[in-house]
Parts: C-alpha cells; structure tokens; sequence
C-alpha cells in the first residue's frame, strides 16, 4: 500500500526509478523530493532524458529572415502605465533548452536550432521595428538569452541597445544568471535604460532541480543578481506552482521565493504554469497527472 506523499508522484517517475522511493521532507514545504541522493541523481538524469527527447518533436524549419512575433502591451514605468512593444527574435535557441531544457517551457519550438547571422538577426529586428509606434518600453526576447554572445552577437547586442536607446525610454531583454557579467553590462547600459529579466522560477534548489529542471541554482541567481542590480534594473520572473508542487506548496514556495528575488528586483513577474508544445509538463497533461 503506497503511503500519502507516494501516491502524489506521477506514475511516470515511478516507471523512471524503478525501485526508488518518494517520502515527505521539510524543504520550504516541497514534497517532490527523492528518498536520497543517490536515487534522485539516477532520477533527475531521467528526467532530462525525458525533456530532451520531447524537444525532438520541436524540430521545425525556419526561415531566419523571419522574427517570431511583435505586438504591443501595456506595461508600468515609474508608477505610470504606458505601451511596450515586444519582440521576439528568432535565434539558435536558449543554450540550455538545447542541451537539456526546463519542463515547463516551449519557447525552444520558436528556435533556429543553429546559428543566425548577425546580417539575417538584424534584418529581423529592423522588419519588426517597422510596427514600432513609440512605445515607452521595448522588449527584446529571444526565447533564450539576448547576452548570449553564442545566441546574439556581442556586435548585435550592442547595435540594438543603441538603436533602442535613441528611440524608446527603456529596453528589456532576458538572460540566464551564466551570461551577466559586470562589462558586458555597463557597456550596454551606456547605450540604453537597461532592464534584465531573469527566470529564477524558483528560491528552492531541489525544486528548481527536480521539478523544473533550470539548469542552475539559488547561488547562481544571486551572483547575477548582485551584478545587475549595481548596474541596471532587474526584473525575476517567478512560477507559481511547478511540477509535482501542490497548490498549497506551490502558493508557499512562490511567497518564499518573492521574499528573497525582492531583496534585488526592482520588478517581480508571477507566472502561473501553462501548457507548452513539446514539454514535460504537457506530457504530464495528457498523462492526466
């Protein structure tokens, strides 16, 4: 007979492990957690194997001339409501959903999957900045990392900050913690009213790691997260009930995770888990767990 927190775990972690058992530990209320270290190792490469098989079916064939989408939204600036307008490049793709991938996000399915010129990059941008109409804000996403020198070029970001900066009152682009560093920022920041947007999901290492699957942990976030805020402004993207979380755990673990990102974000971004292409948890979904 399985006991309570055994019979929360999808099945298909059970089919993952084998013999290895779930149980209940403290950890910022976090039930989905491995008997020990060992198992969850075994395990949490599994998983990954899982997520990298899925992205498989993400493999479509793009024209890299082409930028994903451009719209326009409302945003805040300085306690004021204003238009933004968004951008989504086309790229090779967020380093880490190549290699492996979080289990919530789809955004690779947008992705190049190989290397985009600056020419073809830039060609992108200028076609959508043709739908600009003086917006306050704009957003620059790449479904990965803008400070990827691998993803955009350290040319490219250059150019585009300083286009920006002539024309809009602030620019937001995302990155993971492993491309900020300290020069790469302070010359961006000369050429714009920088923002970097960071997804830390998550304060609790073992959710990040066996529930999301983010590739880095809390210590990452925080080395980032003191260069940026001495620099620029930082934004924290925040998820509200991960994999495997309860809805009491997840609202618990979101709350504790606000605490800490508010000690460094000037903004902190709340995003409830949706249904992505190709993903762990749309796998879950029609697994009905």
């Amino acid at each position: 007979m399985k006991n309570q927190s055994e019979s929360r775990i999808p099945p298909i972690f059970h089919e993952m492990k084998n013999r290895s058992e779930f149980h209940d530990v403290d950890a910022n209320s976090s039930h989905f957690l491995f008997h020990s270290q060992n198992m969850g190792s075994y395990a949490i490469k599994k998983f990954e194997e899982k997520i990298r098989n899925l992205r498989e079916y993400s493999k479509e064939k793009y024209n890299p001339k082409s930028y994903v989408s451009c719209w326009s939204e409302k945003d805040v600036i300085d306690n004021e409501i204003v238009d933004a307008f968004v951008i989504i490049l086309r790229t090779k793709g967020c380093a880490w959903a190549l290699k492996s991938g979080c289990s919530m996000c789809g955004y690779i399915n947008d992705a190049m999957l190989e290397n985009v010129s600056d020419e073809d990059l830039f060609f992108q941008f200028s076609e959508a900045m043709k739908k600009f109409n003086d917006q306050k804000i704009v957003k620059i996403f790449t479904s990965g990392s803008f400070l990827d020198k691998n993803e955009v070029s350290e040319v490219m970001q250059e150019k585009i900050c300083e286009i920006l900066g002539k024309k809009t009152r602030k620019v937001i682009v995302e990155s993971r913690p492993e491309f900020v560093n300290k020069e790469k920022l302070k010359k961006l920041k000369k050429l714009c009213a920088l923002e970097i947007a960071v997804g830390l999901e998550s304060a609790n290492d073992r959710v990040l790691e066996y529930s999301i699957n983010k590739g880095f942990a809390l210590k990452d976030y925080l080395r980032a997260a003191e260069i940026i805020k001495d620099i620029c402004s930082l934004k924290t993207y925040i998820l509200l009930k991960p994999p495997f979380l309860t809805e009491k755990e997840g609202i618990k673990d979101a709350i504790n995770t606000v605490k800490i990102a508010g000690e460094y974000s000037s903004t902190i971004s709340l995003n409830p888990v949706n249904i992505q292409k190709n993903t762990f948890v749309e796998f879950l979904w029609k697994r009905n767990e």
